[in-house]
């Protein structure tokens, strides 16, 4: 999909709501620029990621909210926090 926005005098670029939505880019958070040779990629300045308990479903925090569950082994992570609950009740 091609979107086409404009530079400011002071070099800004307004990157369109949607793409922010769908990206999970936040006002103030920083990107990165990268020189491709035939022009530029922007890419999320992301932070290191971590697991999160959201209610009965573990996730993974990005840092502009949480990561879809299929961004990692749902049943591992399961697995995982199940032996450690029965090792854990055999003290």
């Amino acid at each position: 999909m091609k979107t086409t926005t404009t530079i400011d005098s002071a070099g800004r670029v307004v990157i369109p709501k949607r793409f922010r939505v769908q990206y999970g880019l936040e006002a103030g958070q920083n990107v990165v620029l990268i020189d491709a040779g035939d022009g530029l990629t922007i890419v999320a300045d992301q932070p290191a990621r971590r697991f999160v308990k959201e209610g009965p479903v573990t996730a993974i925090d990005r840092g502009a909210g949480t990561a879809p569950l299929e961004t990692f082994d749902v049943s591992a992570a399961r697995s995982e926090h199940l032996s450690r609950k029965v090792h854990a009740h055999r003290r």
